[in-house]
């Protein structure tokens, strides 16, 4: 999988310590409490008119046990919350303004000095906006330190699941369209968190250390600027996204998939994007096989008119072009496809587990179709190379003497390819 793609969920394993390595967390985990309550201090993105009084928290039982939040039961888990009323800076986006009006002053008055002001400057003179910090409590039962991170993890998905329920009820109460779910992608990269226990009749906090949600770096490095490989290769996607190269919509929708889970942490839009990739990559991998091969257009149609499955429809039609064992393929589409159908028939929320199988199963059909299509570059070559590319032939040692010769001989003299099959296609 796309090493970008960071571990995260209850069944996987999290750094929910400050300490890096696994040697200083045992060390950490070595003085909590077997049965103990985590805390975790949560920001959350918007405001909410709401504050419970500092001495309690709103109890949140599960599975309708009535027992007090603080009283560990093994086998019953409970969540307590309280939100704190915080002064927050205003909306970053505002030095994002101020360095617009520097620019477009830059240009009005062709002026060649910018003089951006220095961070926080434009804050002086406006008052602070009221922010909401969650804290969310949790029992919890540390088997071994060596089992502690995995049980924080689980701690921290069960409070973010009874926040988010919550979340709902007050964003329909309420009706503040602002108002949006947590996940781990969406929220802080590390939390501040603490631990509780009864000292007598009263309670203490002990064992202040930071639980890691979510890889921070995500995103490229933007004080690097694009080299000059970077920018060709951007110039030839913006090209083939203008002449609506079918396969750069293809790519388009995955790339979606992977940023709904990545940074928007939208489990649903993710499940749904993968499906809708998957389809689009081979439905457009057995147009443009049909193309290439001068099959009528009016005969392409009848397959998306026929009652068959998608699937039945690619195996039957596709299969025999490209070859291959196509079991894990099937496979993988039965998973994307239930999935998919929860959410749109039954309106059931996916897990970030389920997101995450999603878009491993979609890598997978990616890799298949291109390795398939490079066995068959003989037999489909502008197929191939329109989905692959040279650097994807190279990257499967197909970039061979029959592929280059094949592609001085005929690609000058041929018309564009992206347009004849946009104009076969739309016929």
């Amino acid at each position: 999988m796309d090493s970008t793609l960071y571990p995260g969920g209850s069944n996987l394993e999290q750094q929910p310590s400050d300490h890096p390595g696994l040697e200083s967390f045992l060390d950490f985990a070595k003085a909590l409490d077997s049965e103990t309550t985590v805390v975790f201090f949560l920001p959350l993105p918007h405001d909410m008119r709401i504050r419970y009084p500092a001495e309690s928290r709103l109890l949140v039982p599960r599975k309708n046990d009535p027992a007090p939040w603080i009283k560990f039961t093994e086998g019953t888990n409970f969540v307590g919350m309280q939100f704190w009323k915080v002064p927050d800076p205003p909306d970053r986006f505002i030095r994002q303004d101020v360095a617009a009006i520097v620019v477009a002053n830059h240009r009005l008055t062709r002026n060649p000095l910018l003089a951006f002001p220095e961070i926080g400057a434009e804050f002086q003179g406006i008052e602070p906006v009221d922010g909401t910090i969650v804290e969310l409590a949790t029992a919890i039962k540390i088997e071994s330190p060596e089992q502690a991170r995995m049980a924080i993890s689980d701690a921290f998905d069960r409070c973010v699941e009874e926040l988010n329920t919550f979340l709902r009820a007050y964003r329909m109460t309420s009706g503040d369209p602002t108002i949006r779910t947590v996940t781990r992608q969406t929220c802080r990269p590390f939390i501040q968190t603490l631990f509780e226990r009864a000292v007598g009749d009263e309670y203490e906090y002990y064992g202040h250390t930071l639980f890691g949600t979510h890889e921070p770096n995500i995103t490229p490095d933007s004080t690097k600027e694009m080299s000059d490989d970077e920018l060709w290769d951007l110039s030839v996607s913006l090209s083939r996204h203008q002449r609506r190269d079918p396969f750069s919509v293809w790519a388009d929708i995955a790339r979606s998939a992977h940023r709904y889970y990545l940074v928007d942490g939208d489990y649903s839009a993710t499940v749904i994007s993968c499906q809708t990739a998957f389809e689009v990559l081979l439905n457009t991998t057995l147009l443009c096989i049909s193309w290439e091969t001068k099959i009528p257009r009016n005969e392409t149609r009848k397959w998306t008119r026929d009652a068959s499955p998608f699937m039945s429809r690619i195996t039957k039609h596709l299969q025999p072009h490209l070859g291959g064992n196509w079991s894990s393929i099937l496979t993988d589409f039965k998973r994307i496809s239930s999935s998919r159908n929860d959410i749109v028939h039954d309106g059931r929320s996916p897990s970030e587990l389920d997101a995450r199988d999603c878009l491993e199963a979609l890598v997978r059909v990616e890799d298949f179709a291109k390795d398939r299509l490079a066995v068959q570059r003989k037999q489909y070559p502008r197929t191939a190379l329109l989905l692959l590319g040279e650097p994807g032939f190279k990257k499967r040692n197909v970039w061979d003497r029959w592929t280059r010769d094949w592609i001085s001989r005929n690609a000058p003299e041929e018309p564009d390819w992206i347009l004849e099959f946009a104009a076969w296609r739309d016929s």
